[in-house]
């Protein structure tokens, strides 16, 4: 389980961001995007996706919960693509 989630109170909530980060989350945005290509990180969520999907865990048993879980990876790799046309975006400005 993930730890915030016994936090309903911040749970909705940014949890990471400093207070600077959150007031210049574009920012936040680029840095990832300097830090790794979009070619490692689709590498990286298919792994994680491969070893949720594949592992004895209660989470992924059924097979509408793997569905959910390939689901929520696809539309993760919209948001990354959508990211990195940002970055890209406001680096030629």
């Amino acid at each position: 389980m993930y730890p915030f989630e016994q936090r309903p109170d911040i749970f909705d909530t940014t949890v990471r961001l400093t207070p600077g980060q959150q007031q210049d989350p574009l920012a936040v945005l680029k840095e990832f995007c300097g830090d790794f290509d979009l070619s490692e990180v689709r590498t990286v969520l298919y792994q994680m996706l491969i070893v949720a999907i594949g592992s004895d865990h209660d989470d992924f048993q059924s097979g509408s919960q793997r569905k959910e879980a390939i689901h929520a990876c696809l539309r993760v790799e919209e948001c990354l693509e959508a990211i990195y046309l940002l970055a890209k975006e406001d680096n030629k400005q």
